[in-house]
């Protein structure tokens, strides 16, 4: 029992070296130290105590590969971890989500929420918020950027941990969504024909080279878009997530 402790408070102090390495942008140094460290877990792992500080070395780990744009070994690496993606914890698969969402690499992101929210173990009433927490990130960070609407209806079926009650909640938030995107896009591209219209030193240009969607939806149009539909969408599941002890 002793030396079980003394295993635990060695990894702990690791966790705060590593953690404090991060901090301190030394990113190499950081990962180092958690591979290590978890290495001596994985020859421990019947010491329960082990699991919670496997699960934050795991992260620290993550975000020290990320800082080292080493992002593709991410994958490889939590699975050498936890063998199998259906079983890692809520927060490492919503850390990878969001990874590979930032990197627009979609695909990986839709094969991960898929087989995860799919494993029975995810969706016990115990992990009912993870789950939920889950499939508002992949919803918000993956389909709505990518403007994936048609999909999303798809997406909430092949969740076996929504009722259909919760289901109905969000293809309400969702339908509300989109129609104030849309909106929101038409107003965008009102606004920009109306400036065109009303340009003198363009008109002539205009007469040329009739203007295109394209033109009008430059980075930054489309970026204070996103911008709204993240607010939008965290305002109004916000309402939902909270009330869901209620159903």
């Amino acid at each position: 029992m002793a030396a079980a402790v003394d295993k635990v408070n060695v990894a702990v102090a690791s966790l705060k070296h590593a953690n404090t390495l991060l901090l301190c942008k030394q990113f190499d140094k950081c990962l180092s130290v958690s591979l290590e460290e978890l290495k001596i877990i994985r020859r421990n792992n019947e010491v329960k105590s082990f699991d919670n500080l496997k699960e934050a070395l795991s992260v620290l780990a993550i975000q020290a590969y990320a800082e080292l744009d080493r992002w593709q070994e991410v994958l490889p690496f939590v699975t050498s971890i936890y063998m199998t993606l259906e079983e890692v914890p809520a927060n490492i698969i919503q850390l990878c989500i969001l990874l590979h969402a930032s990197m627009k690499d979609y695909l990986t992101c839709a094969a991960l929420a898929n087989v995860w929210l799919r494993n029975p173990k995810n969706y016990c009433p115990e992990s009912e918020d993870k789950y939920l927490e889950t499939i508002d990130i992949y919803v918000g960070h993956v389909l709505i950027p990518a403007n994936r609407w048609d999909d999303m209806q798809t997406f909430l079926d092949n969740c076996p941990g929504l009722s259909p009650e919760r289901k109905d909640q969000f293809f309400k938030v969702i339908r509300t969504l989109q129609h104030q995107v849309d909106q929101l896009n038409v107003e965008k591209i009102e606004a920009a024909e109306d400036d065109v219209i009303n340009s003198s030193s363009r008109k002539t240009k205009e007469h040329n080279h009739p203007l295109k969607r394209e033109d009008l939806l430059s980075w930054p149009t489309w970026t204070k878009i996103w911008l709204l539909i993240v607010n939008l969408w965290k305002r109004m599941f916000a309402p939902f997530y909270q009330a869901k002890s209620e159903l």
